[in-house]
């Protein structure tokens, strides 16, 4: 009540709106407040396969309170080297590698720290946004996460990629940062279903385009509330 959704558009909501609180989940590593800037700033080379980014120091800490507790001194992981190589002029402090994103999605969120948005510029994978913000909330990083939301908001919610964004705002939802923009993602889906699943044929149709993702397409079958729809989902293999 009280909200519109322009033609099977996105809900008119502001950053601030779908991140009311200001606040992230936990994550797997918790930042330490305490962890003083090393003496020597120096760069950090971050890596993930083929991608390699020079990240100054002192922009980590201050952009992630989890690369600060990681990059103190007491800190030890197999995937954080020392270093004292000169890489194009630059002083390389320690080498770091992303082992669980995609590296486009590293590109985007740690270009977008140093004042670059090209990565994010025409990008149309809705699995690489959500990786991004993935990422974001691992480390906490917040500074990337209006442009990513609405570069998100962009892409064409089309009953071709339905399952795999309604999917994508499950996984979402699970995260307390990002409920919020689940919800309006979820809605979205919710929409553009119920006007183009209007009749059974539509929906077995569907049903059998999505049987690598059955249980999700049965979900959003489902809120169609089509007469007979349940049986279609109970009989659906």
């Amino acid at each position: 009540p009280g909200k519109e959704l322009t033609d099977l558009g996105w809900f008119d909501k502001g950053i601030y709106d779908l991140f009311p609180h200001g606040k992230i989940s936990n994550t797997a590593c918790q930042a330490k407040e305490n962890v003083e800037m090393p003496d020597d700033d120096g760069s950090i080379l971050v890596s993930c396969q083929d991608t390699c980014l020079i990240v100054k120091t002192s922009l980590l800490f201050k952009e992630s309170p989890v690369m600060r507790a990681m990059l103190g001194s007491n800190w030890r992981c197999d995937t954080l080297k020392e270093s004292k190589e000169i890489v194009q002029g630059t002083s390389i402090r320690k080498i770091y590698e992303i082992t669980d994103y995609d590296p486009k999605s590293v590109e985007i969120v740690f270009r977008y720290l140093q004042d670059c948005s090209c990565p994010l510029k025409n990008m149309q994978d809705i699995r690489i946004l959500e990786d991004a913000l993935q990422l974001c909330d691992f480390y906490h990083i917040m500074r990337p996460l209006e442009a990513i939301v609405t570069t998100m908001q962009q892409v064409p919610v089309t009953m071709d990629n339905v399952v795999s964004v309604f999917e994508m705002s499950q996984r979402l939802g699970m995260i307390s940062l990002y409920k919020d923009l689940a919800a309006s993602i979820a809605l979205k889906c919710r929409v553009l279903a119920r006007v183009n699943l209007c009749t059974m044929p539509l929906i077995i149709k569907f049903l059998s385009e999505h049987e690598d993702k059955l249980d999700v397409a049965k979900q959003i079958v489902k809120i169609t509330k089509i007469e007979g729809y349940d049986s279609v989902c109970r009989d659906s293999h």
